[in-house]
């Protein structure tokens, strides 16, 4: 029986999605407990409530980012240069407008946001602004890795991140053994970030004047046109960090107003754990995403089909594995890690790492509807679902952090029974 071979592409998209997720997960790992040493729990738990401000403001840009580097992607992938170039200068000068407005209004209204015991951090809302402003220059990037992506190089796109990512750690972990305070903190997060987007723009500038050369514009150009696309799909794309916002950074809000900055600390460090594995599990889809967009700018639909069912079987399998050994690992691990900081019962423990099993079922359904540019079904059952958890959180979280670990796994069970069936209707339709 003859082997099939993985194209190379493929094995370089996996090896840097593997590396990338290692860094975020190392670099979650190992920030927590240098925070904690060099700030405390208090303080800790105050720069957990403030970071969550950029993933709330950073919906403000309509979801243009998402789209633009999607659509821009696509075209690449077709040969439609052209019309991918004018996409991604539409997308950026559209980022820039909403960076700049939220970025005035996060110093402005900074004492408006329900955030309990925020004043512990020295200037919150310069932290809250230099970190606002670093979110929007990373979706500005975003829009570049089109250029890789839709030219089959999609391992540069992530290699890129991958940089960023490492030297952030690497300089923050210096500050932290300073014991620097939040504002140097999100200082050095700002002034990286910059200096990323400079050099990453300047390079995908360079290939798109290359392939500009061998390809040329095959679709008439209309403004007005382009930019209602891109905002409906924006929108579109943009339900789903509503609803991770509502939910990931709402849980750590609602964390802190019902059970104190050390309440909002121990649920964010467990958050971290959990989606150090989750992010685990997204390198599959994360890797399959260029082959699922290249599958269907071409027509290749029963391609598409095999990729969707072979990277979710994969997931799942995964997800067993990480839940069980999370389970009988972890705890060891997370006292070790937290510096025996927190107390947790066995039953918050377990409920969290069983949380692992749907998540890498439903999860590569969210990318199938990103790829093929239909954002919108999947993202509105995020919302409901974490509409649903949130509600529930606010009315029985008072209760512990036992109410947190229980709506969680429920929240991941609702996004299970509502994402994978629309999924298999969407292929269907294809």
């Amino acid at each position: 029986m003859r082997i099939p071979q993985i194209p190379p592409r493929i094995i370089r998209m996996l090896l840097s999605v593997v590396l990338g997720r290692g860094i975020l997960a190392f670099r979650q790992l190992v920030l927590v407990p240098f925070m904690l040493s060099a700030w405390g729990s208090e303080y800790y738990g105050a720069w957990l409530m403030i970071s969550a401000i950029p993933s709330f403001l950073s919906m403000s840009d309509f979801g243009l980012g998402s789209a633009g580097k999607n659509k821009a992607t696509l075209d690449f992938a077709a040969g439609d240069t052209g019309t991918a170039m004018k996409v991604i200068i539409l997308s950026i000068a559209f980022i820039a407008l909403v960076a700049t407005v939220s970025t005035v209004a996060t110093v402005a209204l900074i004492d408006l946001f329900p955030i309990a015991s925020i004043n512990s951090v020295e200037s919150p809302g310069i932290v809250a602004a230099l970190l606002v402003a670093a979110a929007f220059l990373q979706m500005k990037g975003s829009v570049f890795d089109s250029v890789w992506i839709g030219t089959g190089r999609a391992s540069t796109a992530q290699n890129s991140i991958n940089g960023l990512n490492a030297l952030l750690l690497i300089t923050i972990i210096v500050a932290l053994l300073y014991e620097s305070p939040a504002y140097v903190v999100a200082a050095i997060t700002f002034s990286i970030t910059l200096g990323w987007l400079l050099i990453y723009s300047i390079a995908s500038t360079h290939t798109i004047s290359s392939i500009s050369n061998t390809q040329k514009e095959v679709k008439e150009w209309n403004t007005w046109q382009a930019s209602k696309y891109l905002v409906w799909k924006g929108v579109g794309f943009q339900a789903g960090t509503l609803w991770q916002a509502l939910y990931f950074q709402g849980s750590i809000v609602l964390a802190g107003n019902l059970l104190g900055p050390s309440g909002a600390a121990l649920w964010g460090s467990l958050r971290i754990v959990v989606r150090s594995g989750n992010q685990f599990l997204e390198l599959i889809g994360q890797t399959a995403a260029p082959e699922l967009q290249a599958a269907f700018a071409s027509g290749r639909i029963k391609v598409l089909h095999k990729i969707f069912w072979t990277t979710t079987g994969v997931s799942t399998i995964l997800g067993l594995f990480f839940s069980i050994t999370l389970g009988l690992l972890g705890q060891i691990v997370f006292h070790w890690w937290t510096d025996n900081s927190f107390q947790i019962d066995n039953e918050v423990w377990y409920i969290l790492c069983v949380s692992l099993i749907p998540f890498s079922i439903w999860w590569n359904g969210m990318v199938l509807h990103r790829c093929i540019n239909k954002p919108w079904l999947s993202n509105l059952c995020g919302i409901f679902c974490a509409s649903i958890a949130i509600v529930l959180l606010s009315q029985f979280g008072q209760n512990g952090i036992y109410y947190f670990a229980t709506i969680s796994l429920f929240f991941e069970l609702m996004m299970l029974v509502t994402v994978i069936p629309i999924s298999i209707n969407t292929l269907a339709n294809l």
